[in-house]
């Protein structure tokens, strides 16, 4: 979008939230509109946290469950094919293969 564009775009932006907000504020319906909404946006904010509360618990489920299958993998690199335990490798200089 060209600079004109941007600008008419946020003026009918800008005309429109100040049309809703002066509706909501200053008119009869606009006051029972919001009676009506406010607690289903009460509602609505509380769902949102509870959502937000559950990705964090799958989040920290999916981590720990990507730890275990490190440390799987890690033991599976240690053992020998006889079921023995390997013996560690040499220890490389930095920047060496």
């Amino acid at each position: 979008m060209n600079d004109r564009s941007v600008i008419a775009v946020s003026i009918l932006a800008g005309a429109a939230l100040g049309g809703a907000a002066g509706f909501l504020l200053l008119t009869d319906r606009g006051r029972r509109l919001r009676r009506e909404l406010g607690p289903q946006l009460d509602e609505l904010v509380a769902e949102a946290r509870r959502l937000q509360e559950a990705v964090a618990r799958v989040r920290e489920t999916a981590a720990e469950g990507w730890r275990s299958v490190a440390d799987f993998v890690g033991d599976l690199g240690e053992m020998r094919p006889d079921g023995g335990e390997a013996t560690p490798a040499p220890a490389r200089a930095p920047g060496r293969r």
